[in-house]
């Protein structure tokens, strides 16, 4: 087996990390994690910054390591059936399109009441 799975992966994982989602998000997100709601000394903040890179980082290692173990071994037998895959995901994404198109909702999970939310906040749960 050749460098390429490997350069790949490596790849992969590079641009994973700048995600839309995650580029966009992240740096808000750490920074109200390492500041909070006031502005705490350097010494604690640099803390609070390397405590969460550290989880962070750990947390990504072990869900890709993870996956990338479980699905190593049977890689062979899933690539041999993704063709058939890739067009049935595509027909079923054409099938919910006409269903759309048609004037028709998709059916969505149940709303559950956000107890925590704060006043005015459009939480994920409502309409």
């Amino acid at each position: 087996m050749g460098q390429a799975p490997l350069a790949l992966a490596l790849s992969a994982g590079m641009l994973a990390a700048v995600n839309p989602c995650g580029f966009a998000l992240l740096p808000a997100y750490l920074s109200l994690l390492v500041t909070g709601d006031t502005s705490p000394p350097r010494v604690v903040a640099l803390g609070r910054a390397l405590a969460a890179s550290t989880a962070m980082t750990g947390g990504f290692v072990a869900v890709f390591g993870l996956f990338g173990l479980v699905l190593a071994p049977v890689s062979g037998q899933i690539q041999q059936r993704l063709p058939w895959f890739t067009i049935g995901l595509g027909l079923l994404l054409v099938a919910l399109g006409a269903v759309l198109l048609a004037g028709r909702q998709l059916p969505a999970l149940p709303w559950y009441p956000n107890h925590g939310a704060r006043p005015g906040y459009a939480g994920l749960g409502r309409r």
